[in-house]
């Protein structure tokens, strides 16, 4: 499953594939593969908090996604999965909750135990042991009142992020099966 093409990660993609061959040209591991998709990700995107009050949903395909540049992170988590897969690295979307989407700044009895979702990222394959990675929350570019603000950068804080580090803001509710 983790290398299966949906119709929102769309792996097959000429336009998909001929991204991801070009941002890893001339890379010979996939770990390395891997980081440099999400640095393309996240310096290529703008999380769009327009959408976040908007009536109609932004983009979860992966060719929309970059047409427009902007998405949330369930779009983030699509477009990574859809390239990775495209250059046959093993990629799952998994949804979760995650503090500091909203008001939660700290695990509370409720949403230790909740199946709520807020927040999507991604666990790859690579050298034999599944990493996470959130493009989405490594990403500081914004599209906000109708612009496109550029961040400070490409964070790697949760780019193969240790499992104690990253469970201290996420928890996996589900592995996403995209259709």
């Amino acid at each position: 499953d983790a290398l299966r093409r949906t119709a929102s990660i769309q792996s097959d993609s000429e336009a998909i594939s001929s991204i991801a061959l070009q941002l890893t040209d001339g890379i010979d591991n996939d770990y390395d593969k891997v980081l440099a998709i999400h640095d393309w990700i996240c310096t290529y995107m703008y999380y769009d908090l327009d959408s976040l009050s908007a009536e109609e949903s932004p983009p979860y395909f992966a060719s929309d996604i970059v047409k427009t540049q902007k998405a949330v992170c369930l779009g983030f988590a699509t477009l990574m999965a859809s390239l990775c897969r495209s250059i046959d690295i093993p990629c799952n979307v998994v949804s979760g909750y995650a503090l500091g989407v909203g008001d939660d700044t700290a695990w509370t009895e409720e949403t230790a135990v909740t199946d709520e979702q807020n927040h999507a990222w991604n666990e790859v394959y690579v050298d034999g042991r599944w990493i996470i990675v959130d493009t989405t929350w490594d990403c500081t570019n914004k599209f906000e009142n109708g612009e496109m603000v550029r961040g400070s950068g490409v964070s790697h804080l949760y780019f193969d992020a240790n499992l104690q580090f990253f469970s201290a803001n996420h928890k996996i509710t589900e592995y996403s099966k995209r259709r």
